[in-house]
């Protein structure tokens, strides 16, 4: 009976996978980071080499992971 629950805060909101706008922002992998204008008001979470991050599931959050030089590797939901 716990599986459903825990699984339950991975649900995604519309169904897409893409509840954050990653695939509109795909373009900007292997940009650096520091000359890219990203909105205000856009959720998002850089995540740097090493860093520690929470697990929590934010279908809505764009996680932009970037390399040692700060040019960005990788975009995801979540």
């Amino acid at each position: 009976l716990m599986i459903p629950a825990i699984l339950a805060g991975c649900v995604e909101v519309d169904g897409s996978g893409d509840d954050c706008g990653a695939a509109e922002y795909q373009s900007l992998i292997g940009s650096n980071l520091a000359v890219v204008s990203l909105p205000a008001a856009l959720n998002d979470r850089v995540i740097r080499p090493g860093m520690a991050v929470t697990t929590d599931f934010q279908s809505d959050r764009l996680n932009i992971v970037v390399d040692d030089e700060g040019y960005i590797a990788d975009l995801y939901c979540g």
